[in-house]
């Protein structure tokens, strides 16, 4: 958090802490359990206003089958599963 931070003074982008600790794997669990649409407080019309310094779960965003893009973007071969993505964010930490 502390390079978005960073990002957003540098920037003069107003800096959001969020409600809570979210971890990968909480937010992918939660988006799992959810019916609502998740929003993100440095998504600006339709773009990320933090892309340089977006977090590991955003860059896997349209990678995960639990999170795929919105657009209908398609990946080469295959998406990973969720098990997949939880093991690769655990290995980040």
């Amino acid at each position: 958090m502390q390079k978005i931070k960073q990002y957003c003074t540098v920037n003069q982008i107003p800096y959001h802490e969020f409600e809570y600790p979210i971890t990968p794997k909480k937010f992918i669990d939660d988006l799992l359990k959810s019916d609502e649409e998740l929003t993100c407080p440095y998504l600006k019309e339709g773009r990320c206003s933090i892309y340089p310094v977006r977090p590991t779960i955003c860059r896997m965003w349209g990678a995960v089958e639990s999170m795929p893009c919105s657009f209908g973007c398609e990946i080469e071969g295959r998406l990973m599963k969720n098990s997949e993505a939880h093991g690769l964010l655990d290995m980040l930490k």
